[in-house]
């Protein structure tokens, strides 16, 4: 079945509506970017024209460079997201962090350059959530609640994302 372009128009927006409001909804930007990618890859295999365009290789052509556009604006929010909100947290004397992070999505993945513990206290409650031992080059993840600030303690230079990060 091929798609005719005022089909494929809609299904276009209705793909790009429904993975911003699963954006809104879960707070995960990158459904949009999984949402624009999905939009060019369909201009990009089946480059459709208005009613009454002339059709030729040249106009085809275009059509495909503007769907590739869509998967490189898709990629793009992806990787800005992810440049954004990823912070080192540097300490080589002590332990504790002077910076307060906030989880972009309720999850912080952290990684160090160091074997240490890492420890989050929610700064209004005081409550502990602890990454067991990490080591050198290797990455964990913890479920934090997403609206909530934590100061965070471990050793040496430690790398979170994604997050928000407040200095007092």
């Amino acid at each position: 079945m091929k798609l005719i372009y005022k089909a494929q128009m809609i299904v276009s927006v209705v793909i790009i509506i429904l993975v911003n409001l699963l954006t809104d909804i879960f707070d995960f930007q990158v459904y949009r970017s999984i949402g624009f990618a999905i939009c060019g890859l369909l201009w990009v295999i089946h480059p459709v024209l208005p009613n009454g365009a002339e059709v030729s290789k040249r106009t085809l052509l275009w059509t495909r460079i503007a769907g590739v556009i869509l998967i490189l604006i898709g990629i793009s929010v992806c990787f800005n997201i992810k440049n954004k909100h990823t912070f080192t947290l540097t300490n080589d004397d002590g332990i504790i962090k002077s910076e307060q992070i906030q989880p972009v999505y309720g999850t912080v993945k952290v990684s160090g350059d160091r074997d240490t513990d890492v420890i989050f206290t929610d700064v209004e409650t005081g409550e502990e959530y602890v990454i067991g031992y990490i080591t050198h080059g290797v990455s964990e993840t913890i479920k934090l609640e997403k609206d909530n600030w934590y100061t965070v303690e471990g050793k040496g230079n430690l790398v979170l994302s994604p997050v928000n990060v407040r200095i007092e």
